[in-house]
């Protein structure tokens, strides 16, 4: 596998999440909260459970996870056709739950969406 940079997302990524996820057929619905952004109120309510896998190309897979305390949740898991294949999906749920479990989740959940 080339050289990937995994990390957590960052405000200044916003616009290239949105595109991204409008790339690999990801809608999402903003919740009605005033100035922001769905990527940024994630990573505000669980940070370091936001993921991006960035490589020569630029974004190439993100995963969201979710954490209320009593069960984990996984969404918008997600890799470009161009990098598949190369285990960058699998990498980082593998990290979101390690992140999850550190904080004592039992259980995830993932969020499944046909597109």
């Amino acid at each position: 596998m080339r050289d990937v940079d995994v990390r957590e997302f960052r405000v200044e990524d916003g616009a290239a999440v949105r595109a991204f996820r409008e790339a690999s057929g990801i809608r999402i619905r903003p919740r009605g909260v005033a100035g922001g952004s769905p990527p940024a109120m994630s990573s505000n309510r669980n940070p370091a459970l936001f993921l991006l896998a960035l490589d020569e190309r630029g974004l190439a897979a993100t995963a969201l996870g979710g954490w209320a305390g009593r069960r984990g949740w996984l969404y918008h898991v997600a890799v470009l056709r161009a990098p598949r294949r190369r285990g960058l999906g699998a990498r980082l749920v593998r990290t979101i739950e390690e992140r999850l479990h550190e904080r004592g989740c039992p259980k995830v959940n993932l969020v499944e969406k046909n597109l």
